[in-house]
């Protein structure tokens, strides 16, 4: 069955047929659905030749909403049906990222669709609830099957495809609760909500900006700053055209969503506003939460206070109407929830609720209770009646930074700083099940009425979208549980060497699999290095004690108290004999490795050095510091020898060349070459690479990762070319020695990625990073 003509896959048409080409890519899915021809839709979904054609002539956001037509008209029990939600679902996971380079489209279908169902992923996942994977890897109906059909028509055509595959299956799975990532952002999510009617989900930041997109498409509608200031909370109006922010700034501004620009001002509180609300029944009126401890109503016509409520001691951090919109609930620093009758502004109850600062508030759907989280890590609920206290809920263990009640009523959420999000049944209040995928504390919640979804919002920059269909499923295991805070390269070249704050340090070949783990208790361990041979590890902790231990048998060697906080970097002279340790008390010490005393302590640091590299004949000592400038220090005097300025932010990473003629540093945003005799600086890389891959000439392959903005770009080290995008960014990022493969740490998270080319040959496109940046 032939949809499109094969002539209109060809660029080179003339002007009538590139429109009627046009048009068949937008036209043509909707016909067919209109016709509830699903097979044929299945068919053209299905089609790699209109999928790239689709995103790069027309837009991913449109195809999104292709796949949730045929969805739509597909008969329910059809194995179709169930692998076209798989494909949108991993089209939603990277919409920006196929957006902004369309041509990357099956290299991030492959890396999250293959691994859903293939055989291979059995080497590295971990069972939720003790439940297998929904799929069948019997079936025709499997997403690896169509991946390597479509990999294989791109060998087989005549245009070469370079694109970089995952080794290791990605966290979360495509069959995760979690559907949709919207990443790119900056700062702490504080604040979000959602109109139904207009099914708009707006957001703000701790990077005062206000974004607002299209829920079905995710597609970005609103992205701005409306103040200098800090946005701290967000409120929609009810048909969705209008959005009140609570500003740093002591005002609340009313922006007009479709003319994009603020309308209004109310200047009534002496501080910061801190939360704001609209009234679910009459949306003519707003309350805020000030600094100054009041709580005001407005008018939104007249911009007038209408009441002032007095009552909280401290700031109150959230309000809440009820769904009836009689009374308002309140709660703040002062631990106090206090229950306001609208139309008088009296207080209806006042209650002592928490021994810690109340951050969240929400009423149930049917105005007879209160759910309040707080910072002494529980949830409690009330009876918004008499006051009294139903139920206390301990199912975290760090703060509650927010709380959702289904309007159902059927289930409570809560978010913490635990990082996780807890279904809660809405009458029992035992939990039902546990959203994993943050990185930082869960800051906020709404609910996507019509989807049965909920929006999460953290403090890693991310919203997070999540099916509250309770399937069973499969879960790749995160590399550790805790912060990944070093990564390096075994000196034997065969094995990546990570450590975390979860107490762990592992071992994994090249293929993504763990070889070995080192686990010890009450000790997070920042940093390490690996004796020549790799018999033993030296790892420093947080607790400022470094730790000798035996690879082979696992025995602590031997554990001294190196420094009184945290070690940050240790480095090793190449015969062994000698170790320096860095540390956030800014200092750096020398240890002889034979009886383990100390030979010299250098002080003459103001702030933190993150990294230390002795050169070869063990008489220069190079420290990368947060202070952005790195130091060349002599091991025999102990004096600074040169000092290299130009770093615009903290120094992360330094390192010699391997003829030691250069030094080759990096921040969190660049990586500069410089020379070691004149100081000038000779090339500046946008982006965080591998700084020893970059001194190391003998590499086997030109290429370079490089970490920046949002993404990783492979370049080709002597053009300069790019050849292949990955969208993520990468904290840290090592380079394998022999073959074109790198390892990114991402949190708890490690990404194996490897360069592939259709043709079998690595050659280099012609776009350069400078293409890109512009």
């Amino acid at each position: 069955m032939n949809l499109l003509p094969d002539g209109l896959i060809k660029m080179n048409l003339d002007k009538s047929k590139q429109e009627k080409f046009e048009h068949a890519l937008k036209e043509l899915p909707n016909r067919l659905a209109r016709e509830k021809r699903f097979d044929s839709l299945y068919y053209l979904l299905t089609k790699l030749t209109f999928l790239e054609l689709k995103v790069d002539q027309d837009s991913v956001y449109n195809l999104i909403g292709d796949f949730a037509s045929a969805i739509k008209v597909a008969p329910t029990n059809s194995p179709n049906r169930d692998l076209l939600i798989l494909l949108e679902k991993a089209l939603r996971r990277y919409l920006p990222f196929i957006d902004k380079h369309p041509q990357l489209l099956l290299q991030c279908l492959w890396n999250l669709c293959w691994w859903y169902d293939s055989p291979e992923t059995n080497h590295y996942i971990i069972e939720r609830n003790n439940i297998g994977n929904q799929s069948t890897q019997n079936s025709d109906h499997t997403l690896y099957r169509l991946m390597k059909h479509w990999m294989d028509f791109k060998r087989n055509s005549r245009m070469p495809y370079y694109w970089l595959k995952s080794l290791r299956p990605p966290f979360p799975s495509l069959n995760s609760p979690q559907i949709a990532e919207i990443s790119g952002l900056t700062g702490v999510i504080t604040s979000m909500d959602y109109s139904a009617r207009m099914n708009r989900l707006a957001a703000c930041s701790s990077q005062t900006q206000i974004h607002i997109w299209d829920v079905i498409t995710l597609q970005q509608i609103v992205n701005l700053q409306i103040s200098e200031y800090e946005i701290i909370d967000i409120a929609l109006s009810k048909d969705g055209k209008f959005l009140y922010a609570a500003s740093r700034d002591s005002l609340i501004y009313s922006f007009d969503i479709e003319l994009k620009k603020i309308v209004k001002k109310f200047q009534g509180h002496d501080g910061v506003v801190g939360c704001v609300s609209v009234n679910p029944v009459n949306e003519r009126f707003i309350i805020s939460g000030g600094e100054d401890n009041k709580i005001l109503l407005w008018d939104v016509l007249s911009s007038h206070v209408m009441k002032e409520f007095v009552g909280h001691t401290d700031p109150p951090v959230d309000i809440k109407y009820s769904p009836c919109s009689q009374y308002i609930a309140s709660g703040g620093y002062d631990h106090s929830l206090i229950i306001w009758d609208v139309k008088t502004g009296s207080i209806k109850h006042q209650i002592n609720a928490h021994s810690g600062p109340i951050n969240a508030i929400c009423w149930s759907p049917d105005s007879d209770r209160i759910a309040t989280g707080s910072d002494d890590n529980m949830a409690k609920i009330w009876d918004s009646i008499t006051g009294n206290n139903l139920h206390t809920i301990r199912n975290h263990h760090d703060h509650i930074e927010c709380l959702l009640w289904q309007p159902d009523g059927k289930y409570l959420y809560t978010g913490s700083s635990d990082k996780t999000i807890k279904k809660l049944d809405g009458n029992t209040f035992e939990e039902i099940s546990s959203y994993v995928g943050h990185t930082s504390p869960v800051v906020t919640l709404c609910y996507l009425k019509d989807y049965n979804r909920i929006v999460s919002g953290a403090g890693d920059s991310t919203i997070r979208i999540w099916d509250l269909v309770d399937s069973p499923y499969k879960e790749t295991k995160p590399a550790h549980d805790g912060w990944i805070n070093s990564m390096r390269i075994s000196s034997d070249g065969e094995s990546v060497i990570t450590c975390s704050d979860d107490q762990t340090v592992k071992f994994w070949n090249f293929q993504g699999q763990e070889k070995l783990c080192l686990r010890q208790r009450n000790k997070g361990v920042q940093s390490f290095v690996i004796t020549i041979k790799d018999d033993f590890i030296l790892y420093g902790t947080i607790k400022g004690n470094i730790f000798k231990q035996n690879l082979k048998t696992n025995e602590i060697v031997y554990k001294w108290k190196a420094h009184k906080e945290a070690i940050l970097s240790l480095a090793l002279t190449p015969d062994n004999l000698v170790l320096a340790s860095s540390a956030e008390d800014e200092l750096i010490k020398l240890w002889d490795l034979i009886d383990y005393h100390e030979i010299h302590t250098l002080d003459e640091h103001n702030d933190w050095v993150r990294d230390l590299m002795f050169t070869q004949d063990k008489r220069l000592l190079l420290s990368a510091l947060s202070d952005k400038t790195i130091r060349l220090w002599d091991v025999e005097t102990f004096e600074e020898i040169k000092r290299f300025n130009g770093h615009e932010e903290d120094v992360l990473r330094a390192e010699f060349s391997e003829d030691e003629k250069q030094i080759i540093s990096s921040d969190f945003d660049v990586t500069k070459i410089w020379d070691l005799d004149s100081l000038k600086c000779l090339k500046v890389y946008d982006g965080i690479c591998d700084v020893h891959a970059l001194g190391r000439k003998s590499s086997k392959h030109p290429y370079l990762a490089l970490s920046r903005k949002d993404e990783t770009y492979i370049i080709n080290r002597e053009t300069e070319e790019v050849v292949a995008i990955y969208p993520v960014r990468f904290q840290s990022l090592v380079s394998c020695p022999y073959m074109p493969q790198w390892v990114g740490s991402d949190h708890n998270l490690l990404h194996f990625i490897q360069l592939n080319a259709s043709n079998e040959i690595l050659n280099t496109s012609k776009k350069t990073l400078h293409d890109y940046e512009n």
